[in-house]
């Protein structure tokens, strides 16, 4: 079973539906089955694939809910703490495994992508493209799309959960999930700070160097933790102000 944390709801990025050939315990549709899961999403970097069942929301069985009250509950609540069965059996078998040396020291590359071509690449509209999810309307209808996230300038989301983020993305080792992280609810002041650091960190022309980047450049990636983590809190105090 994956479990997967969640600070709003926009960070999600599922496609969820009713499975219509099992009927729960209030006589609903007992199976609310994963339909698509969107590129660099949470929960693609937690594991979660198409045909996975959502099965519990806050320990809550999701056989006990009414279809309607499910999508509710993942529009209103927060935070989320979701658990999904797999459609893959070699799942557990995956969720167990001890990451490997290089692994871990992947974890530890906080940042990506180089600082000059990063604004070439990631310009407004494709951040805007990658980014923006729809919301859930229509809480009756029988697919719900929970949107990815949107380019907020005041993020309220916890240090801890930013890092862990960041984390998830680095193991997968996807850049485009990466670079849409830079981008996705980090203040607008800090996003220069964040894609310059991101230069230190790896050489795209040789993904195999990175772990040797990451012990010649660990004084930078903790001036990096010191000093964005410092103005991201600033900016959620700032948000909090009435």
């Amino acid at each position: 079973m994956l479990r997967l944390t969640v600070e709003k709801h926009k960070e999600i990025g599922l496609r969820l539906k009713q499975d219509k050939t099992i009927h729960g315990i209030k006589g609903s549709n007992e199976c609310v089955k994963v339909t698509g899961v969107q590129k660099g999403a949470i929960s693609d970097l937690a594991g979660i694939r198409t045909g996975d069942t959502l099965v519990l929301i806050d320990n809550v069985e999701v056989s006990t809910m009414e279809y309607s009250e499910v999508l509710q509950t993942l529009r209103e609540k927060r935070p989320l703490i979701l658990a999904f069965s797999t459609s893959n059996s070699n799942s557990n078998a995956l969720q167990q495994k001890k990451p490997s040396q290089s692994e871990s020291k992947s974890v530890k590359l906080f940042l990506t992508d180089a600082f000059e071509s990063g604004f070439e690449i990631i310009n407004q509209a494709n951040v805007n493209a990658v980014s923006n999810g729809t919301s859930i309307s229509n809480p009756n209808s029988e697919t719900a799309i929970v949107g990815t996230g949107t380019n907020t300038a005041k993020p309220n989301t916890p240090k801890v959960s930013r890092e862990i983020l960041f984390e998830q993305a680095l193991q997968s080792g996807d850049m485009d999930s990466l670079r849409m992280l830079a981008f996705t609810g980090v203040p607008e002041k800090v996003r220069g700070v964040t894609w310059k650091v991101l230069l230190g960190y790896f050489e795209l022309s040789n993904p195999n160097s990175w772990p040797t980047i990451q012990v010649n450049n660990l004084e930078l990636y903790r001036s990096f933790k010191k000093e964005v983590m410092r103005e991201w809190e600033s900016a959620d105090e700032a948000a909090r102000r009435p």
